[in-house]
């Protein structure tokens, strides 16, 4: 069994990678992935709040609102639809 020190350690370095992951992503292709929907939901789903969400990934808090309801309109990939305005379309 690994120590907690070591635990705590990989989840931080999880939480990292993901956090550089999802700049990235805004730097490269802007927004429109679902990869980061589903990062934001990762985040989420280890009790960050969207504004923490937010700061650690370099975006603003209403844009993390927008993905996590669209990671849990459309959880499975089969079903999701373009991530842009038929995605706005479906929620709103």
């Amino acid at each position: 069994m690994k120590p907690l020190a070591a635990a705590v350690s990989s989840q931080e370095a999880s939480d990292v990678a993901l956090a550089a992951e999802a700049k990235k992503l805004v730097r490269q292709i802007g927004l429109g992935s679902w990869r980061l929907a589903d990062i934001f939901a990762e985040f989420k789903q280890r009790g960050r709040s969207q504004r923490q969400i937010a700061t650690e990934c370099g975006t603003n808090q209403s844009t993390v609102c927008w993905y996590l309801k669209c990671a849990e309109r459309f959880p499975r990939e089969s079903s999701r639809p373009t991530l842009n305005s038929d995605c706005r379309k479906e929620l709103f």
